[in-house]
């Protein structure tokens, strides 16, 4: 039989035990709970394309028959092809009917103003080749021998630099896989290159647009107005960025991010492993305008009097209910969001006078929902203390809240 003290020395490490227990099943609860909620993301609660929907999502409603026609409607002014000037044209063909279609009398003269059709082709492609041959000469007075060198621009690759031009366009405007521009290549143009030939075009290319690229980039960092965003890019792992110093990755492929910097006459990309501050920082350099952007955190490193949400984002997070006040519905200030009270708060402003409510917004100092900002309409009803404080859900036309997101 266990003593007494043997028995509360088993009640304590049972105690400890169950405090264990019920730590580990709330940490699991709260991870639960987050696998459920991105589970259950798609493109109607957040910002999810509509493709990435799974199959038991219901489709969105479709749009009611206007009662229309298909095509273009009465009024609307067509688009047709125009015909090329004749200095554009390389031969005409005249055709002139031999007889007559009724009685087959024979026809001479001509027609002033004959019907023109004209038909636009591409001649068939035969790649040019061209081949230098390098005499090497001896000397007669001292025996040495000398090679000729290649023309300017003639190098040790095998295309030329229109090819090379084509191929990084395909590519890269284009889209089109190496192994589509290997198969494009021998079958329209009769030139045999490998996958192997492409990447290193591709690489001639890149290194030839570096100082283009280079003078782009300064011109952002100039810009007044900047557009910034930010997207998920599948890209071939790249061992300095995403794996560990001195380890190589397994996996034939990794997510990457896309980043974009707009401006009203020069757009600039940047690939990077990251979606966070330092690749924000080399995207934007010494960037010291106004920044336009959504809400994401790696962007805090500009000063809040230089941000601007924009529309997209400010009006995304808003939800339209019924009641007066624009509040700001949350369960306190997480990290990242501090950098974001003042702009949300523009944002609903913003987004009362966008939806048709005019007229001057201050903010309250009540609370509500744990938050202690709110933007209310000053000279409406509720001010005058005409609507009780509890009819506030029940009574008007708008209620924007806020979605707090990272």
């Amino acid at each position: 039989m266990q003593t007494y003290e043997e028995l509360l020395a088993e009640n304590a490490a049972l105690k400890c035990r169950v405090a264990e227990v019920e730590s580990e099943n709330a940490t699991l609860r709260v991870r639960l709970a987050e696998i459920e909620a991105r589970l259950g993301m798609n493109s109607r609660n957040s910002s999810k394309p509509p493709s990435s929907d799974p199959p038991n999502v219901a489709a969105r409603p479709k749009r009611k028959p206007s009662g229309r026609k298909r095509g273009g409607q009465p009024g609307h002014k067509g688009t047709t092809r125009s015909l090329l000037s004749p200095d554009k044209v390389d031969r005409v063909v005249d055709l002139k009917p031999p007889s007559c279609g009724k009685c087959g009398a024979p026809l001479r003269g001509d027609d002033q103003r004959p019907a023109r059709r004209q038909v636009i082709n591409v001649p068939p492609i035969k790649p040019d080749v061209t081949e230098y041959r390098q005499h090497t000469l001896a000397c007669g007075d001292c025996g040495a021998r000398t090679t000729a060198t290649l023309p300017r621009g003639v190098g040790s690759s095998a295309f030329s630099s229109r090819i090379k031009a084509m191929l990084a366009m395909c590519s890269g405007v284009y889209r089109l896989s190496r192994r589509t521009v290997e198969g494009l290549m021998s079958d329209f143009f009769g030139v045999d290159i490998s996958l192997g030939s492409v990447s290193a075009c591709e690489g001639t290319v890149s290194d030839a647009v570096a100082a283009p690229v280079a003078e782009a980039r300064k011109y952002v960092e100039a810009a007044p107005v900047v557009h910034a965003d930010e997207t998920g890019y599948r890209q071939a792992l790249q061992a300095d960025q995403a794996s560990p110093p001195g380890e190589a990755s397994t996996k034939p492929k990794a997510k990457a991010w896309l980043w974009v910097a707009v401006t009203t006459y020069v757009t600039t990309f940047l690939v990077h492993a990251r979606r966070n501050t330092a690749a924000a920082r080399e995207l934007l350099g010494s960037f010291a305008g106004v920044l336009v952007s959504d809400r994401w955190s790696a962007y805090n490193f500009i000063d809040a009097a230089r941000r601007q949400l924009c529309s997209r984002a400010s009006l995304e997070g808003l939800r339209v209910d019924r009641g007066v006040r624009c509040r700001y519905a949350g369960e306190g200030p997480r990290q990242g969001d501090q950098a974001h009270v003042p702009l949300v708060a523009y944002a609903e402003r913003a987004g009362a006078l966008a939806l048709g409510f005019p007229g001057t917004y201050a903010p309250s100092d009540e609370t509500h929902g744990g938050t202690a900002r709110r933007w209310h309409r000053v000279g409406s009803q509720e001010d005058r203390g005409e609507v009780p404080e509890d009819t506030h859900a029940e009574s008007r036309a708008l209620d924007l809240r806020a979605n707090r997101r990272s």
